[in-house]
């Protein structure tokens, strides 16, 4: 079967959006083609070599999704996914997944480009959009690939999003790191654990790493455009206060989906490998160890998401604190000592992306 259409290049903006069974096999035959193709040309991802053994308490183990032989690299493969979800309620009793997002580097490298995007209606398609499998290898559909541990998946909090895709459809996320865990440990290991007591939203990390040139050393091929970023997480913070802080989360059932809200949900995966990519290095064989196994139990816990103001981190390491204070809440994270009710978008996020686009 000769290869398919090139993977749609979204490193400068955009998306697809995938709402009928035609649009979606095309999906899942780019990413056949290049799970095919990792098969034969395997390289590291950022914490390949781990040998952590996630496990719940009492669950069974599964293989670490760093250890997968994914592809981060150069050429051909399939690398690790970036994943998100939106619905109303999402992970909650009675609530409904509406859109998966899903972002790959198919054969693009560490850079920022041959990013590809695509937004899955799932509201449109139904069942079928995980059923449904590749012409290409008539095996590869979402529900493989999400299920699969061998297949690495960046979340940015994993929680509502499994919660979701378990009572929903029957689908357990397997080979998940949850950045807003790695980003904890990241915290704790260089501020002290007081530093890193409070979970994070995706806004804030993003705006610390970019705040902080992140993107240098073994990360440096993998900066995003500085400029674009800064866009992106302004109208971001625009579009979580107008509609999620306020309890409008059935807009992601309405159709057609506006240009903003695709925009904002593309946003939530667009960088999730640009942050992967600064963190690793951050992290030391033990750490991911423990990001890794936390990840996992993450998948399985039917907890409160962290919009719940008291949604503490786990503790990744036990040196001290260093006199920093708690960590500000953030997009769906915790909260400092003087933000207890801090909505679903935190203080943080607003100002420090007012400061970004200054």
């Amino acid at each position: 079967m000769p290869p398919p259409l090139p993977p749609p290049d979204h490193s400068a903006g955009g998306y697809t959006l995938v709402s009928t069974p035609a649009e979606l096999q095309a999906m899942l035959d780019v990413l056949a083609f290049a799970r095919a193709a990792t098969a034969t040309a395997a390289g590291p991802g950022p914490w390949q070599g781990t040998a952590a053994v996630a496990a719940a308490a009492g669950g069974a183990a599964e293989a670490p999704a760093g250890a997968a032989r994914s592809r981060s690299g150069g050429g051909p493969g399939l690398g690790p996914l970036a994943v998100d979800c939106e619905g109303v309620d999402l992970g909650r009793p009675g609530g409904r997944l509406c859109l998966l997002q899903l972002s790959a580097r198919v054969g693009g490298g560490r850079s920022g480009r041959g990013l590809s995007i695509w937004l899955v209606d799932v509201e449109a398609l139904g069942p079928r959009a995980f059923s449904t499998r590749a012409a290409r290898d008539g095996a590869t559909s979402l529900q493989s690939l999400l299920e699969d541990p061998a297949v690495t998946k960046y979340l940015y909090d994993a929680r509502s999003d499994a919660a979701a895709l378990v009572s929903q459809f029957g689908l357990r996320l397997r080979g998940v790191w949850d950045l807003q865990l790695a980003d904890v440990a990241a915290r704790q290991a260089e501020e002290g654990r007081r530093a890193g007591s409070w979970v994070q939203g995706l806004v804030a990390a993003l705006s610390r790493a970019l705040a902080a040139d992140a993107w240098g050393g073994a990360a440096a091929g993998s900066a995003p455009p500085r400029g674009r970023m800064k866009e992106d997480l302004a109208a971001a913070v625009s579009t979580a206060k107008r509609y999620h802080d306020s309890g409008k989360t059935q807009i992601w059932a309405a159709r057609p989906l506006t240009p903003e809200l695709c925009e904002y949900a593309a946003t939530d995966v667009r960088y999730l490998h640009a942050l992967a990519d600064a963190l690793a290095p951050r992290l030391s064989r033990e750490l991911a160890e423990q990001v890794s196994t936390e990840s996992h139990r993450r998948t399985l816990s039917q907890g409160p998401n962290n919009r719940d103001a008291r949604a503490a981190a786990p503790a990744f390491v036990t040196r001290p604190a260093d006199g920093a204070g708690p960590a500000g809440g953030g997009a769906g994270g915790g909260r400092g000592d003087k933000a207890a009710t801090v909505p679903y978008m935190g203080l943080m996020e607003w100002l420090t992306a007012a400061l970004l686009v200054r």
